[in-house]
């Protein structure tokens, strides 16, 4: 989780500042379009980091109902309900 929120603060302030500081929009259009921001290359890399640690975060939110009720003294029908029910939140 602190990997995931880390990686996403990071990426966030490096989408604002692709291409440097700028005071407005119009600014930051301009450098975009005239090509003066990082390499597409070094975009896209960090965009598949962030959505490959995102959805590694996702993915490990829905398996964490499984381990929780494993060891559970319910019966087995009420497992999957309720693991079913908890899964719901990684939705």
């Amino acid at each position: 989780m602190a990997i995931s929120t880390l990686f996403g603060v990071a990426f966030f302030f490096f989408a604002i500042f692709q291409c440097g500081s700028f005071k407005d929009g119009h600014t930051f259009m301009i450098r975009k379009v005239s090509g003066r921001c990082l390499s597409k290359r070094i975009v896209l890399g960090m965009s598949y980091a962030h959505a490959g640690i995102v959805a590694a975060t996702d993915l490990l939110f829905a398996l964490l109902p499984i381990a929780l009720l494993k060891d559970v003294e319910i019966k087995r029908k009420e497992k999957i309900v309720v693991g079913l029910i908890l899964s719901f939140g990684a939705l």
